[in-house]
């Protein structure tokens, strides 16, 4: 799919994996601490279940009602936190992807730039995150390609000023003050032309 596709579907994005590692990882991540959350949990709701289960001088009612506990956090606990992994899992994922869009618009972006295409600008969805470094990014290529069209702009009149000066040369009797006078011109042009390249070192 071309960008200008890519553009022309922004607000529909249909692949919610678009970096797969980085939202992986984010996935991991959220399920890592629900995951120690989940332990702290159980471990709190079934402590005192478990120390009267294993209580040497709890009676047979004592016992089964903590076994009834057991079982009744067994039956509903489980179930609850798959649910909320679950969930929680799919969240994540429709999540990252509003940072992993972008990133991933970033990195086609900068793919073309590479190329020598400095027409092509970071576009993105609404609620998308990183849209200020997506500004900043679009306001540099903008600087970029208009510094690099002064370069051209500024090296073909040069060249052209030069072609035609060979070209009056050949046909034309040029006093030496002409001649002077117009190799001034192409030198100023070319000057200019190597102060916007030095621009891109500052």
């Amino acid at each position: 799919m071309s960008e200008p596709a890519r553009e022309s579907a922004l607000g529909r994005r249909r692949h919610y994996f678009v970096e797969r590692s980085l939202q992986a990882a984010f996935v991991v991540e959220v399920w890592t601490y629900l995951a120690a959350y989940t332990a702290l949990l159980l471990l709190s709701l079934l402590a005192p279940v478990l120390l009267a289960w294993w209580n040497d001088a709890g009676v047979a009612d004592v016992r089964m009602r903590a076994a009834s506990q057991f079982l009744f956090l067994d039956g509903w606990v489980l179930p609850a936190s798959l649910a909320v992994f679950a969930a929680l899992g799919a969240v994540a994922v429709v999540r990252s992807n509003r940072f992993a869009g972008p990133v991933h618009r970033l990195k086609a972006v900068t793919q073309q730039v590479g190329q020598g295409d400095f027409s092509v600008r970071v576009r993105l969805r609404e609620r998308d995150f990183l849209k200020d470094l997506a500004d900043l990014y679009n306001d540099m290529l903008q600087g970029l390609g208009g510094r690099i069209g002064t370069t051209r702009e500024l090296a073909k009149k040069a060249q052209g000023d030069l072609e035609a000066l060979r070209a009056d040369l050949r046909t034309k009797g040029l006093s030496p003050d002409e001649i002077a006078g117009r190799l001034a011109e192409i030198e100023s042009r070319q000057a200019q032309a190597v102060q916007a390249l030095d621009r891109f070192s500052l």
